[in-house]
């Protein structure tokens, strides 16, 4: 049969064997040609490119949404033995410094007839799927030429090892978080897992439509028997409506979100009364910065999570494009004024005040001319880039800048007309000015699409190219959402971003180009050790104000007397025991900005050598990180002096900087990202490092938990136990978390102190085995029916005994204790020996083995050995011998039967 006939047969071993016995020279082009027709069969668009000097790259797949974008480089690999390492790192190291730049392609498939050595399968991590024969066999499976219209979902490499993740997670708990950066493909994670319970209930949860809508459109296939309902419309349906929806998937996207009391409370509720289903959590962070810092990932999943993948990491892994990031201003005005104002308040004379604001003025208007927004849109935004989405604060804010962005852009004269759209909650149109945002096609069109809120997270337009921020925000989640909008896997363009409400003294530049740094250092540690040199893209990270920000300070230096501030900067020390002076200091309002001055030009070599020496002897610091942690430390010794503790809330209202500061502490050290001086140095003061809602939630469980033992005189709380719902599920929890060693000893000794039991099946098991000695007390036997009716279920319990020691499923300790008692594991063996001896005994008696079948002693007698008789052909050769041996004679008792 030719491998034609055996494709279209879909004869998987008869290909791999025809494969296998191709010449050698033939072996690579036909196993390409194979996989090229499966993949068309598939529905994928497919170009064949392997010869000599393909560059890594024998196959090209493009979805047929996006003709125009690779989608996958495959490599095929007809090897008679499984790929080594050092060949899969080969060919990795081919792809990621040829086909990957050639075909703007990021994503590697690399498909070996006979798989790959366990050592390769770490190379797993670099971006990488590694498939082997499996992978053609379910492309056989779904072959279907000229009738697929579109491919199944593929998983890319980072959230194909998220998934084995979540099914390994799963094994041992039902609630598993995942933590990727947006635009990294939680939507197409969540499709597969949707997939994968077809055919039973799933609902499928989002803070808005937009996201849910997107989300169906993903996996059509899956949506049968899938409920997808807003966590808004969960809050407002009954207990009842939630309870009859008999889900065993629950799939809470964005599950950050949950912890909004409301919303929180459908949630809970969703959980109480589902205890059996497994439950997905996703978000990019699960961090509430703005509500006491708390971690949803603890409080709704344990900290239990099968990836962390930061943005700086999908980044530096080339998961997510490398964006262009440019850092700006549009609040010129107000710093122009700020600095005025400074200069209008000075002791210096009305004609060096003149010069003053001559000289500010004249900086201005060079910087306009250079690094104003029209001039920063015309130099950093692509003309192919007409799709943007604009950030406002809140409706007011949105309304003005409509009018000044379109002005921007037609100053810039990049396109040749603008049209504006906005979504916002308050506008019952935004639905349809979403839909005519992303239809849009003119060329010669920029298309700008203001928000507030509505678009921060899940929501992806492909051609959403560039984001521009004017929204200032304390929150890393906004912040890091808004930034995702452009940002998204698969994407062959490099995104922009404009950050047009950095201001002075923000630190977003210098925060992400530090996280990108960290993540580079790890990923280039990691590749190292496998032999593969780094290998990160280019995030180009413009800050635009930097001159004149520069500018502003040397004058705010020339503004102050030198000895005026040291003498300030003296003063401060006295007072708090550091130089490291916070921006709110009121005694002296300029202090902060003249240290920062300070720490520049000695930075740059422009400060004396006396100056120096006088600010190194009383202790300044010139780390900007350093005294930015000093500072936050010193806040928060002066707010434990005032409330006695170290638990700041996020509004506190003397510095909501604060509260953040404190949780990013909690966070840090988690990550092992927290130096030992500054953890020492936070414990001495009595620092908590577990969030106050979490360690407040513990208490409040353990206290219902103590309430309940004191009312039933135990501690294994039913799943329904209705005083306290949610406590069946805590309590499984306490024993999942100590399972996988991420309890605290503290609490597992609180735990263990009230006889909390830890294994709470062998505890089962216990009692049973205690009703199954009771039984053979009173019977002396072990052989319980299952009409039992002291105990009905312990004739089920003894029947399970015997199959799972049947599948070898039952524990060697369970086995030996029923056996020491005398358990029948072969019950029907057991039965034929008793009817056996029972034959001996009328034998012994009679003198041969003809039981009639009306025997009076032993009624059931005679039916048996007549069954004997007829089942001869079916009995063990054991049985019989056993038979033949007492002188059982075979044809006589037929013959015997018939008469």
């Amino acid at each position: 049969m030719s491998l034609h006939d055996q494709l279209i047969n879909k004869d998987s071993s008869g290909i791999k064997a025809s494969l296998q016995e191709l010449p050698s020279q033939d072996k690579g082009p036909a196993f390409e040609k194979l996989l090229a027709e499966l993949y068309k069969g598939n529905g994928w668009l497919v170009s064949i490119q392997g010869s000599r000097g393909d560059e890594g790259a024998d196959i090209l797949l493009y979805h047929p949404k996006t003709p125009q974008t690779v989608s996958f480089i495959v490599q095929a690999k007809n090897h008679a033995k499984p790929l080594t390492l050092d060949q899969t790192r080969i060919e990795l190291i081919k792809f990621e410094q040829q086909a990957a730049p050639r075909y703007k392609c990021q994503q590697f498939r690399i498909v070996a007839l006979n798989g790959f050595v366990e050592e390769a399968g770490k190379l797993g991590q670099f971006n990488i799927l590694l498939d082997s024969w499996s992978h053609v066999e379910s492309l056989l499976k779904h072959y279907n030429p000229g009738k697929s219209t579109e491919p199944k979902i593929e998983l890319y490499a980072h959230n194909r090892a998220t998934y084995e993740n979540i099914q390994e997670l799963w094994q041992k708990t039902d609630h598993v978080a995942v933590v990727q950066a947006t635009g990294t493909g939680k939507s197409f994670l969540i499709a597969q897992l949707l997939g994968d319970f077809q055919g039973k209930r799933k609902i499928v949860l989002a803070p808005s439509h937009y996201i849910l809508d997107q989300q169906k459109s993903k996996a059509p296939w899956a949506n049968e028997k899938t409920t997808y309902w807003t966590y808004a419309g969960l809050a407002r349906k009954s207990e009842a409506q939630i309870t009859s929806l008999k889900c065993a998937l629950i799939v809470l996207d964005e599950f950050h979100r949950c912890g909004a009391d409301v919303w929180g409370k459908g949630v809970q509720t969703l959980l109480d009364t589902h205890p059996d289903a497994k439950v997905l959590g996703t978000t990019a962070t699960p961090i509430r910065y703005l509500d006491e810092g708390r971690d949803m990932a603890e409080e709704l999943f344990d900290g239990i999570m099968a990836t962390e993948l930061s943005l700086a990491e999908a980044i530096v892994k080339r998961i997510l494009p490398a964006p262009t990031y440019i850092s700006a201003l549009y609040t010129m005005e107000e710093e122009v004024g700020n600095l005025l104002t400074e200069v209008e308040t000075s002791n210096r004379s009305e004609e060096e005040k003149a010069a003053l604001r001559a000289e500010i003025q004249a900086h201005k208007i060079d910087w306009e001319k250079t690094s104003g927004v029209p001039e920063i849109l015309k130099k950093y935004l692509p003309p192919d880039i007409n799709k943007l989405i604009v950030f406002c604060k809140d409706q007011q804010h949105l309304d003005e800048m409509e009018i000044e962005v379109q002005r921007w852009f037609q100053k810039a004269g990049i396109h040749r007309f603008r049209e504006k759209y906005r979504v916002i909650s308050a506008d019952p149109e935004s639905k349809q000015n979403l839909e005519k945002f992303k239809d849009a096609k003119a060329k010669d069109t920029v298309y700008l699409l203001f928000a507030i809120d509505m678009l921060n997270e899940g929501l992806h337009i492909p051609e959403v190219g560039a984001v521009i921020l004017l929204r200032p925000t304390e929150s890393p989640i906004i912040f890091y959402q808004q930034i995702g909008r452009c940002i998204e896997v698969g994407k062959d363009h490099t995104p922009v971003i404009f950050d047009l409400v950095n201001n002075f003294r923000n630190l977003r530049v210098t925060d992400l180009k530090d996280n990108l740094r960290e993540a580079e250092e790890a990923i280039k540690r990691t590749r190292l050790s496998f032999g593969i040199e780094a290998y990160s893209p280019v995030v180009h990270i413009e800050d635009i104000a930097r001159p004149i920000e520069e500018i502003f300070d040397s004058i705010y230096e020339r503004l102050s007397s030198w000895e005026t501030q040291f003498s300030a900067l003296l003063a401060f020390k006295e007072k708090y025991g550091h130089c490291k002076v916070f921006p709110a200091y009121s005694d002296s309002p300029g202090l902060s900005i003249w240290v920062t001055t300070q720490r520049t030009l000695n930075n740059k070599n422009q400060l004396s050598k006396d100056r120096v020496h006088r600010l190194e002897a009383i202790g300044a610091l010139w780390d900007e990180r350093t005294e930015t942690w000093e500072r936050m430390f010193s806040k928060l010794i002066a707010f434990k002096k005032k409330h006695g503790h170290c638990n700041v809330p996020s509004y506190y209202a003397h510095s909501r900087a604060l509260g953040t500061w404190v949780n990013t502490q909690r966070t840090f050290k988690t990550k092992n990202r927290l130096s030992n001086d500054h953890v020492q140095r936070l414990e001495a003061i009595g620092f908590s490092w577990a969030p106050v809602a979490c360690k407040q939630k513990w208490e409040r469980m353990f206290s219902a938990l103590l309430a309940f033992k004191e009312k039933y005189g135990h501690c294994n709380v039913p799943p329904d136990y209705a005083d306290t719902p949610s406590l069946g599920n805590w309590v499984s929890t306490q024993r999942r978390l100590k399972k996988l060693n991420q309890l605290s000893d503290d609490h597992e000794l609180r735990l263990t102190d009230i006889g909390f039991c830890w294994d709470l099946p062998f505890a089962v098991w216990i009692r049973m085995f205690s009703a199954l000695l009771a039984f053979k007390e009173k019977y002396g036997h072990c052989n319980v029916q299952k009409t039992y009716a002291d105990m009905p279920s312990l004739g089920n319990w003894v029947s399970t005994q015997r199959r799972l020691k049947k599948l070898n499923q039952l524990s060697d300790d369970h086995e030996l204790r029923l056996t020491d008692i005398g358990f029948c594991w072969d019950l029907p063996f057991a039965v034929w020996m008793r009817m056996f001896s029972s034959l001996l005994a009328f034998k012994e008696k009679h003198g041969h083995c003809n039981v009639p079948p009306d025997y009076a002693d032993n009624p059931g007698l005679g039916a048996w050995v007549n069954a004997q008789n007829r089942l001869k052909h079916k009995l063990s050769k054991d049985r019989i011998q056993r038979l033949e041996e007492i002188g059982f004679e075979w044809t006589r008792h037929r013959i015997s039967k018939k008469k």
